[in-house]
């Protein structure tokens, strides 16, 4: 196979390097598209962190600020699994997948409120700047709960407030939606994120501003939201099934997986955390080498995570593989930045 390098004449170096890339000189596939903004994550390891005989499933995935931590959410039991990773933010550190905490979340919210808030689809989890806070996404009625981890970053000391109000408890019906499949916050807590399909089945980012007053990271309660909405970003043209998103340290990089492609997406943004008419976003085709594969490892992505805490080096997809006839399930793989 002969490989060349074309590029296209213009007055600015952007239309003469907007579709430089790789093609194969005997056709016209475009193999690899050049991108001056590019950030190229390498593959690095692997690690299998509940059975699959056991049917459970992550949905959700986040890590402790200093990378001795990590945690994910499974569908299939409705609970939170917490890991100690000996060598912080390198995931192939776990020696066993026997977790050092984990809470069932769906009985404990029943049993102590008297009312059904089951968690019968737990689909993102998040958590406050000082572990204090835990927040977890339900697609089965497309809900927001709040947790108090009365231990900070230790999923075992999860509480929900039972009080004799309804509307005082710490959770939200997200409106006019047919899923939620994550959450998260921008680093000072000021503003939510909720990705969501909409009641036409179409996917998008929701974003929400804290009202004035209120204490960043607290959601508030059932009769009393926090966050005001603020704007969505449509993603149907890019991947109408998304499931996970993470931003960088500044709040410029957005990364989102999603399962129509099987793929990582980078959106570029020109504000920290905003998008709307005034702040444009890009998406970055490209982005992503994946030690040869565009798609990555994981065949059907299901969340991702960024270490923003050591200039987001590692880039973190949970998925199920099968390529080439293997077939393996629930994986955190984890991906080194070798450009940027």
């Amino acid at each position: 196979m002969k490989l060349g390098l074309l590029g296209f004449s213009g007055d600015s170096v952007k239309s003469r390097t907007t579709n430089l890339g790789i093609y194969r000189a005997e056709s016209t596939n475009h193999i690899q598209r050049y991108n001056s903004y590019a950030r190229f994550y390498q593959y690095y390891g692997e690690k299998q962190v509940i059975d699959s005989s056991t049917l459970k499933s992550i949905t959700g995935l986040s890590f402790k600020p200093d990378g001795t931590q990590v945690y994910i959410l499974a569908d299939g039991d409705n609970s939170i699994y917490q890991y100690n990773l000996p060598t912080p933010w390198d995931i192939t550190s776990i020696s066993s997948i026997t977790p050092t905490s984990s809470a069932e979340l769906s009985g404990y919210l029943v049993s102590r409120t008297g009312n059904n808030y089951n968690l019968t689809s737990p689909t993102g989890v998040a958590f406050s700047s000082d572990g204090s806070l835990m927040h977890v996404v339900d697609n089965w009625d497309r809900k927001l709960v709040q947790f108090t981890l009365t231990t900070p970053w230790t999923v075992s000391s999860r509480t929900f407030t039972n009080t004799t109000t309804d509307n005082d408890r710490p959770l939200w019906y997200i409106p006019s939606v047919n899923s939620v499949r994550d959450v998260c916050f921008s680093s000072d807590g000021t503003r939510l994120f909720t990705l969501v399909t909409d009641t036409s089945n179409n996917a998008g980012l929701r974003s929400y501003h804290l009202n004035s007053g209120a204490t960043p990271f607290d959601i508030g309660t059932k009769g009393s939201f926090n966050y005001t909405f603020y704007e969505t970003l449509s993603l149907n043209s890019i991947d109408n099934s998304m499931r996970g998103v993470a931003f960088n340290n500044s709040g410029l990089m957005l990364f989102l997986c999603g399962l129509t492609n099987a793929q990582t997406y980078n959106l570029r943004l020109t504000s920290p955390y905003l998008f709307d008419t005034e702040n444009p976003v890009f998406y970055d085709v490209g982005n992503f080498l994946y030690d040869g594969y565009i798609s990555g490892r994981e065949g059907a992505p299901e969340a991702v995570f960024i270490n923003t805490e050591s200039n987001n080096m590692d880039l973190y997809v949970v998925g199920t593989e099968s390529r080439f006839g293997a077939s393996k399930q629930n994986i955190i793989y984890q991906y080194k930045l070798i450009q940027k």
